[in-house]
């Protein structure tokens, strides 16, 4: 078994992995299966080597966008259309974003992709309006906010072409093509 095949067999049971330095850090609702721990622990090397790569300097691994973009793709089923902004926005955070605000927008925008990711395709959502933020007040733009960075932990209950309604009973509406 290949670590890819191992990250799968981790996704379809429920686990995210992410990676701190040379450790990987696991997430899951429910106590792993031995099994599959013991295949993340055969391939941590391999896997820690598919979501980075050392920089030139040789020291803090940095994320390769072309790597996490296949991964996207190949073992989450994210369309190719978000998989290439999703994996540039976790290579190169956006400055002046709070870490708990990082890591909220992370796992926001993966529960999203896992369940309306197609269907946002197909209704033609474009990736800024999933992932886009302003480049000077990022924070403080909320008019320039992507749905994702507005979900907050919440979830999204239905998706149309003009907008989403969330389960806290807001509603993000999509700005008219100008």
């Amino acid at each position: 078994m290949s670590a890819a095949q191992a990250l799968k067999a981790a996704h379809d049971v429920g686990i995210r992995i992410g990676i701190d330095g040379d450790d990987l850090i696991l997430d899951a609702d429910a106590a792993p299966p031995a099994a599959v721990l013991d295949l993340l622990s055969r391939h941590k090397a391999a896997i820690v080597a598919l979501l980075c790569t050392e920089s030139d300097a040789g020291s803090a691994p940095v994320v390769d966008e072309a790597e996490r973009e296949a991964i996207a793709i190949e073992l989450g089923g994210v369309p190719e259309i978000y998989a290439k902004a999703f994996a540039a926005i976790q290579a190169h955070p956006p400055a002046d974003i709070p870490q708990n605000r990082w890591e909220r927008f992370i796992d926001d925008a993966g529960r999203f992709l896992d369940q309306w990711g197609a269907e946002a395709e197909r209704l033609g959502w474009a990736p800024e309006e999933l992932f886009g933020l302003d480049p000077i007040a990022p924070m403080a733009r909320y008019d320039r906010m992507g749905l994702i960075w507005m979900l907050h932990g919440e979830t999204v209950l239905e998706l149309t072409a003009e907008g989403a309604r969330l389960a806290g009973g807001l509603a993000f509406y999509r700005r008219p093509a100008q």
